[in-house]
């Protein structure tokens, strides 16, 4: 993830963050102000959060790759991480505060980081850092100073408490070869309701924590109206998208949904087929969406629809979607 990636940009998954950004240092004469000299140096930083920790090590690295003028033979280099809110930098310092750098010469250090968070806490908050080069007998630029992606810690998901980077929005993928039927209307009712709900890149789905009205959210949806189709599909199930257990789930009465029945074939035909030999549908609709529709209810065999909902349940966990946190879904 770390490797070939264009300068100056953070690169971020749930719980990893790097970057590089390269850096001009000018030197300048102390009573004229001009220019003596001159550095290039490159700054790199990988830390590696965890979903059941909230301390961290972060690995930096600072390289001089150049220099010139009174910079030649080297500089005085002061790297200072700092935290925010209940976030503490229990290692502040990569390396000896005003340690000195070559030209070709590479720094490395760690920092570390602290978060503790009591039960039912969280905390969204952004290590910063201050980079100071001196050249010894001159005026230098003022410290360089940035900051990671926001980071949060909470102790709201699972047993243990754990960080991740916020802005990664992770992706629960529907197991479409132990699952088909499932996964075959959650993908349908991406392509064909209105806002395509949870589709990568465009309306992420929110998780809703609170339970009881996950459980109103399915009655809603597949409570009225609902008829299993036992000789079509065994141990017909109601199946609703977007998930009882999201802030989008039951936003439409039951009736109103589409609503999509497999053609017996489905059960043991591979997910990728969308047609039978005929060329004909593998999937009926039961009740057509109007365009404004925003749910479906799909007939799935009920060991498929609650191991789709045990797998959401511990991808929520592993990834430590917090209530209301957002998430896209996959059925490819």
């Amino acid at each position: 993830m770390c490797a070939g990636f264009p300068d100056g940009q953070w690169q971020i998954d749930r719980f990893r963050g790097c970057w590089h950004a390269g850096l001009t240092y000018t030197a300048r004469d102390i009573r004229t102000g001009a220019p003596v000299g001159s550095a290039h140096v490159t700054i790199t930083q990988d830390f590696q959060l965890a979903n059941n920790r909230t301390t961290w090590v972060e690995t930096d690295t600072l390289r001089m790759d150049s220099a010139n003028g009174v910079v030649v033979g080297g500089l005085s280099a002061t790297w200072t991480a700092g935290c925010s809110s209940n976030c503490q930098a229990t290692q502040p310092v990569p390396f000896v505060p005003g340690t000195w750098l070559s030209p070709g010469q590479t720094l490395t250090g760690t920092t570390e980081f602290s978060n503790p968070q009591a039960r039912g806490g969280i905390d969204h908050f952004a290590p910063g850092y201050t980079l100071e080069l001196l050249s010894p007998g001159s005026i230098g630029d003022a410290p360089a100073v940035w900051a990671t992606p926001q980071l949060r810690c909470d102790a709201q998901v699972g047993r243990s408490a754990g960080c991740v980077v916020t802005d990664a929005i992770p992706t629960y993928e529907a197991n479409s070869s132990t699952n088909p039927v499932g996964a075959f209307g959650i993908r349908w009712a991406q392509e064909n309701l209105a806002g395509h709900p949870g589709v990568p890149g465009g309306e992420p789905l929110h998780r809703l924590a609170n339970r009881s009205q996950q459980s109103k959210n399915r009655n809603t949806v597949c409570g009225t109206g609902w008829a299993p189709d036992l000789l079509t599909v065994p141990t017909d199930s109601c199946d609703e998208y977007p998930f009882a257990a999201t802030r989008e789930g039951g936003s439409m009465p039951g009736p109103d949904c589409a609503e999509l029945k497999p053609h017996v074939n489905l059960l043991s035909l591979p997910f990728e087929v969308q047609t039978g030999p005929d060329g004909a549908p593998i999937a009926d609709l039961v009740h057509a969406p109007a365009p404004e529709t925003t749910c479906a209810r799909v007939h799935v065999p009920l060991t498929q629809n609650t191991d789709i909902g045990g797998d959401l349940g511990r991808f929520v966990t592993a990834q430590r979607i917090v209530d209301n946190g957002p998430y896209w879904v996959s059925a490819a």
